[in-house]
């Protein structure tokens, strides 16, 4: 590391060229790093603010992704109070069950976890506490089945997360016994599920969810067929401005990192999206009926994905090679690719 030089610039001016340039280009962090304490001081906790800890998934380069090894390292020598200050957003792509509970024993400042793979012991340490672990914690994407296994799921819930607001599943779908355990989580406004059935059996215990949990915003169902009009799900997002599917090509955890890391850096991510359709639709600046072929539809893309409109058709890029045709969009349906 340079010596402690005199600036040229007026300190906070200084100071806001380096913390807009690390924002701006999080990979470049560790190489400013070296041009002075002061410039360590400085950023050292917006290096620290989002981890990833993954030897598999496929993120953007201007991210620094960190091994298992290179995370306990930071475990091991930075003090417990400063992690816990500066580690908010939190990425755990498939770590082994010991080395994932010292991880979340210690990040206890962590607000935005993305437990990307299925590890049935993720939360096996927490039980139910009247200290929650991870009480800051406000949004959480994880496997279905790491937190319906408890006894009394409800409280234990209600106990570990008193601040969670965005939930989001992915593997095991959704049963009726889901309903009461998370009407006990007291802020959840934010709640997603895939789904790959369009049936009434579904779409009721949707609408359940929708009554059962008081402050929820929306309900996300991440799909990967179209709903029509008749519909289960089609006629409870007409009934129910608040139910939203996003049509996903495939769910893969590529994606679903990709989308995080939107989230956090842009803003702008399937939540996002989502909150934005629900309010047009308070507002009635969508159509809330069911349209067919050519009337006007919400259509989101996301990362520069093309699209183009055939006759009455909706379009969209996949992949490289691929489309995927939708028919009859309506209100209540999102149209979400995102690039790798």
């Amino acid at each position: 590391m340079a010596p402690q030089l005199e600036s040229t610039l007026p300190l906070e001016l200084e100071r806001h060229i380096f913390i807009l340039t690390a924002l701006s280009y999080p990979y470049s962090i560790p190489k400013l790093l070296l041009v002075a304490w002061r410039v360590t001081h400085w950023l050292e906790p917006i290096l620290y603010r989002t981890l990833v800890v993954s030897s598999s998934v496929l993120l953007p380069k201007d991210l620094p992704v960190c091994s298992i090894e290179i995370i306990f390292n930071i475990l091991r020598n930075k003090p417990t109070a400063f992690l816990q200050q500066s580690i908010c957003n939190l990425l755990l792509d498939g770590t082994p069950e010991v080395q994932t509970k010292i991880i979340l024993s210690t990040c206890v400042g962590v607000e935005n976890l993305c437990l990307l793979r299925r590890n049935r012991h993720y939360f096996d340490a927490f039980g139910i506490s009247t200290a929650p672990p991870l009480a800051r914690l406000t949004h959480l994407h994880c496997a279905f089945d790491e937190l319906f296994k408890w006894e009394h799921t409800g409280e234990f819930l209600r106990t570990s997360f008193p601040q969670l607001s965005h939930l989001e599943f992915f593997g095991q779908l959704p049963a009726q016994q889901i309903v009461a355990p998370l009407a006990a989580l007291p802020r959840l406004t934010h709640l997603a599920f895939p789904t790959s059935y369009d049936s009434h059996l579904h779409a009721s215990i949707y609408a359940q969810i929708l009554d059962a949990c008081a402050l929820l915003r929306l309900i996300v169902l991440h799909s990967a067929i179209s709903p029509t009009a008749s519909s289960p799900l089609g006629v409870l997002g007409a009934q129910d401005i608040r139910c939203i599917v996003i049509l996903w090509h495939e769910y893969n955890p590529d994606i679903r990192a990709a989308d995080w890391l939107s989230g956090i850096q842009l803003g702008v991510d399937f939540w996002s999206l989502a909150d934005d359709l629900v309010t047009k639709r308070m507002t009635g600046t969508t159509d809330r009926t069911l349209p067919t072929s050519s009337a006007e539809r919400d259509l989101i893309l996301l990362l520069g994905n093309e699209y183009t409109l055939r006759g009455d058709h909706l379009v969209c890029a996949v992949d490289i090679d691929a489309e995927y045709l939708i028919h009859q969009p309506f209100d209540n349906l999102l149209v979400y690719f995102i690039s790798l």
